[in-house]
This record gives structure tokens, C-alpha cells and sequence, in this order.
């Protein structure tokens, strides 16, 4: 569960995500190397990770570099209410975020993908034994 209101959903799968394990974002292990904040995949769910940058007020890049051992999601929720631009590079693979009100946003290999929000609740979803890799940059208003 994630901060006791919202737990991975198990009623929409995707038509390539069979059996799905889903962790929280809260609950992966995070370091810092250097400006960079990096969340690695636990022993058992695959190899990679996603690194965190901040390169701005209101600016952020996020590089994911995942190979999953096995199909599963990682729950997240973003509850800040401002504005915020997401731009998705997909370099390899696809992925896809399962929102709790029932929106779906694809991200696969040679697109970019564009999102905008104020607030989100939902899942990644990852595909076993694909690689993936995607860059993302996150935009708000600087405060």
C-alpha cells in the first residue's frame, strides 16, 4: 500500500503483463552519488535503475535503465497539485503507467511522449527478461 491509499491494481493488466509484482517507489532502495539520487531494483524483480537528477528549479531529468527478471510495476503517487510537464524519451523497450482513475499512457522505444499533471496516482509496468531504457524530464513552475 502506499501511503495507505493506493495499492498496486490488479484489474487492468496489460495484454503483455501476465503476473505482475508490484512494489511501492517508497520501498526501493535509494543512494546518492554525487547531485544524483539513484533507486536501484531489488535481488529478484531484474538489474538497473533509475537515476534522479535535479538540473534546475522546476526542472528535473530521470534516466531509467531496467532489464526485469520478471514482470511487475512499481506504484507511485505524486500529490503536489502544481502544474507539472513530463517529456519521455523512449531509447529502448516500452513501458506503461497505469493510472488509478483509469487513464493509460504508453511509452515505447523511438517516441517521445508528453504528459502533463497536477497530480498522479498510479503504476509503471515493466515487462519481464525486456530491456528498457527512457529519459525523462519533469517540469514544474520554479517556486
Amino acid at each position: 500500500m502506499l501511503n495507505g491509499v493506493f495499492a498496486c491494481r490488479w484489474r487492468e493488466r496489460l495484454p503483455f503483463v501476465s503476473r505482475r509484482w508490484c512494489i511501492s517507489s517508497e520501498d526501493l532502495p535509494l543512494d546518492r552519488v554525487g547531485q544524483t539520487l539513484r533507486q536501484s531494483l531489488m535481488e529478484g524483480v531484474g538489474e538497473g535503475s533509475t537515476s534522479l537528477t535535479q538540473l534546475d528549479a522546476g526542472l528535473s531529468f530521470f534516466e531509467t535503465r531496467y532489464v526485469p527478471a520478471r514482470d511487475f510495476a512499481i506504484a507511485s503517487r505524486i500529490d503536489e497539485g502544481e502544474p507539472r510537464l513530463v517529456l519521455t524519451l523512449g531509447l529502448a523497450g516500452r513501458s506503461r503507467f497505469a493510472g488509478a482513475a483509469g487513464e493509460n499512457v504508453d511509452f515505447r522505444e523511438a517516441y517521445a511522449t508528453i504528459t502533463a499533471f497536477n497530480s498522479s496516482v498510479g503504476e509503471r509496468q515493466y515487462e519481464a527478461n525486456r530491456a528498457v531504457t527512457q529519459l525523462r524530464f519533469s517540469m514544474t513552475r520554479p517556486g
